[in-house]
């Protein structure tokens, strides 16, 4: 009889030796956080490439929660972490070997730059949440904002289509994204909606109510990036995050 079937504790953490349940945890650590970058590595792509909204869905956030069940705060640091990562690719072997982890990676973000990426990350190497954020308010004490706070408008407006047609779309659509995707997913979302035009009016899309549909905004320049190329409305977004920023 194969020992394993002679003894059913074999291999379970009970039957290990404290050395080797130590060892054990320590490669498991290791293969956590492997796994974890790997995720965040993945998450960029499926970013990138837009994916949760081909899938039907209004953003990256909706997708976790609602597709990958992550509750908010793990989605949050996850996608957070998953931006730094993107912009710091250097940071790849602290997340890996545990000296960074999530919330001191995200911690860091607002103080890392690419002159100062390599200092902080061996500066924040193992430190505790509470020591990493003493570490950031030493490097850029925290003020107020001397312009207040933004608001940023959610309205839905369009001034190339009739009232009358925004108040039939918006009717028909129920309020709320109605992009849909190849296997049938509508969106649904109601965060920052728009008037969108089916056959985009730049290229003689009527302004009428057979051709325009309400759709979220991230479901509006999934379908400009269709239409148009990635390539093609880059231009106009760092255009528009060059006006934010001034």
């Amino acid at each position: 009889m194969h020992s394993d079937a002679a003894n059913p504790g074999a291999g379970t953490p009970a039957s290990l030796t404290s050395p080797a349940l130590a060892r054990r945890l320590a490669d498991l650590c290791g293969e956590e956080r492997n796994v974890l970058v790997d995720f965040l590595l993945h998450l960029d792509v499926f970013d990138r490439r837009r994916a949760w909204a081909e899938a039907g869905y209004g953003s990256l956030w909706t997708y976790c929660l609602e597709v990958l069940h992550l509750r908010e705060g793990a989605a949050w640091r996850r996608i957070e972490a998953m931006k730094l990562l993107r912009r710091f690719p250097s940071a790849e072997p602290a997340l890996r070997e545990g000296r960074l982890c999530l919330t001191t990676f995200n911690l860091l973000g607002p103080v890392l730059g690419d002159e100062n990426v390599s200092e902080l990350v061996t500066r924040a190497a193992f430190l505790s949440k509470a020591d990493t954020e003493r570490l950031v308010v030493a490097i850029r004490p925290r003020v107020a904002p001397k312009d207040g706070i933004r608001r940023v408008s959610s309205g839905v407006g369009s001034t190339a289509i009739p009232m009358e047609v925004k108040r039939e779309v918006w009717k028909r659509d129920g309020g709320r994204c109605a992009w849909t995707s190849p296997d049938g997913k509508r969106c649904g979302s109601t965060w920052r909606l728009q008037f969108g035009h089916i056959e985009p009016a730049a290229v003689g899309g009527p302004p009428t109510g057979a051709n325009v549909r309400i759709e979220c905004w991230s479901h509006n320049d999934h379908e400009a990036d269709r239409f148009f190329g990635p390539d093609h409305m880059a231009k106009y977004r760092r255009r528009a995050d060059f006006r934010q920023r001034k």
